[in-house]
C-alpha cells in the first residue's frame, strides 16, 4: 500500500492576495487552495512558465503539510509578477 497523505483544504494566509483577471474580475485568494484553483482554472494560457509551476507545486505541498502556507503565498505572488497579473496585498477592491 502507498503512503497516506492528509490534505488540509482550509488553510488561510494571514493576508489574502487580490488579483484582477483579464476579464477584469477581482478574485480574492485567501490560501493555497484558492491559489491552486486560480492557477489551474483562471490562469492565462500563454504565461504558464517556471514561477507558475513553482507556485502550483508550493500550493499542493502546503495543502499536504510539506510546506508552509506562507511559502505558497510567496510563490503565488511571484507567479503573478511573472505573468504580469495585477495583484495587491489584502482583499480590498483594486
Amino acid at each position: 500500500m502507498g503512503e497516506v497523505v492528509v490534505v488540509q483544504m482550509k488553510v488561510h494566509w494571514s493576508m489574502p492576495v487580490s488579483i484582477t483577471t483579464r476579464q477584469r474580475v477581482v478574485k480574492v485568494v485567501r490560501g493555497p487552495e484558492d491559489a491552486h484553483a486560480v492557477l489551474m482554472h483562471a490562469w492565462p494560457e500563454g504565461v504558464r512558465r517556471d514561477r507558475f509551476i513553482s507556485a502550483k507545486r508550493a500550493c499542493i505541498a502546503a495543502l499536504c503539510g510539506r510546506q508552509t502556507p506562507q511559502y505558497a503565498r510567496t510563490m503565488f505572488v511571484y507567479a503573478c509578477q511573472e505573468a504580469r497579473i495585477p495583484y495587491r496585498e489584502g482583499d480590498l477592491p483594486m
